[in-house]
């Protein structure tokens, strides 16, 4: 069986996460070709139950670990956890600006949000899997951890590798 190292759950949620910024940029587009308020609001209540919100778990259980194990990258965590706040701004503001699809301006703030949002999470998580390749790749997880993660799109618990 192969090892699946935190590095590989990463990759797989950010793959999701990227799946999503796909349905962004073609809700973004929907907007902008005058989809209706209800179709694009409904499309933005399913990013926000199985979206970028769901996987953006990493501060509460990967970053302390890499903290205490490998201090040298403090200062990574520090703007990936800054990223992280960002990124719920933008979500904040995509949220904001659904709610006002009356008029041009409004769907150019929506598109407009959309737009940041993707552009600014996609550097994010190319950042995320190669400034943390070589500490997540040194890692082990407990046995039988992916299994339930992926059950329960949870991320790992992280222990330190031999």
């Amino acid at each position: 069986m192969p090892r699946h190292t935190p590095l590989d759950e990463l990759k797989w949620v950010h793959s999701m996460v990227r799946r999503d910024l796909d349905v962004c940029r073609e809700l973004a587009a929907s907007v902008a070709d005058g989809a209706s308020a209800d179709d694009v609001r409904a499309g933005i209540e399913s990013l926000q139950t199985n979206g970028p919100l769901v996987h953006l778990r990493d501060d509460a259980v990967m970053f302390p670990a890499i903290r205490q194990a490998r201090p040298d990258l403090a200062p990574t965590i520090d703007r990936l956890e800054a990223d992280h706040r960002l990124v719920s701004d933008l979500l904040d503001e995509v949220e904001a600006a659904a709610g006002d699809l009356d008029d041009t301006a409004g769907r150019r703030r929506l598109v407009d949000a959309f737009t940041e949002l993707a552009e600014h999470l996609t550097e994010h998580l190319d950042f995320e899997e190669t400034a943390l390749a070589p500490a997540l790749e040194a890692w082990t997880i407990w046995s039988g951890a992916r299994r339930g993660a992926v059950e329960q799109q949870r991320p790992l618990a992280l222990v330190a590798g031999e």
